[in-house]
């Protein structure tokens, strides 16, 4: 897999690292927050290492009842696709993680489109795209688009990934 962290606008997490049914993910810090992406069809065992550790530590909504366990510097947790939160350690509002966990997206039944593909973990800086009628933009999981697209007066568009 190509290395895109040398070439986006924000960098990878010094303070949090994810793992999910043990395989790191890449967590990128932005100057609001930290985020990172999580694809799975099922049920998902999360472990989160925040470095530093940590006293006490909220994941919200808090009225999802969402429990955890926490020991030393980690947090464990399930996860269900299209389940979006926050992790919040020690009250910090500055620099939350953010979760975003999706289904996995099948790439079919696109026939006759144009088809605007960004490839799985690329980095492509796109400025304002203008699709023409008829087209699907598809962002495969890890790919990162830098820009906008500019819908108006389109029709038949579709963004997914």
């Amino acid at each position: 897999m190509e290395n895109i962290t040398e070439k986006i606008p924000f960098t990878v997490s010094d303070r949090y690292r994810v793992f999910v049914d043990g395989k790191e993910l890449t967590v990128y810090h932005d100057v609001l927050c930290d985020f990172v992406h999580i694809v799975t069809k099922d049920i998902a065992e999360v472990e989160v290492k925040i470095a530093g550790g940590f006293d006490t530590v909220a994941l919200r909504p808090t009225r999802r009842g969402k429990t955890y366990t926490a020991e030393g510097d980690t947090v464990r947790f399930s996860l269900s696709r299209a389940d979006y939160f926050s992790l919040e350690a020690d009250g910090d509002l500055d620099r939350p993680l953010l979760l975003f966990a999706d289904d996995p997206v099948e790439m079919s039944g696109f026939e006759g489109c144009h088809l605007i593909y960004f490839k799985p973990h690329s980095y492509n800086k796109v400025g304002i795209l203008r699709p023409e009628p008829n087209t699907v933009i598809f962002i495969d999981e890890g790919a990162i688009m830098d820009g906008a697209v500019s819908a108006d007066g389109a029709h038949h568009l579709r963004i997914m990934g």
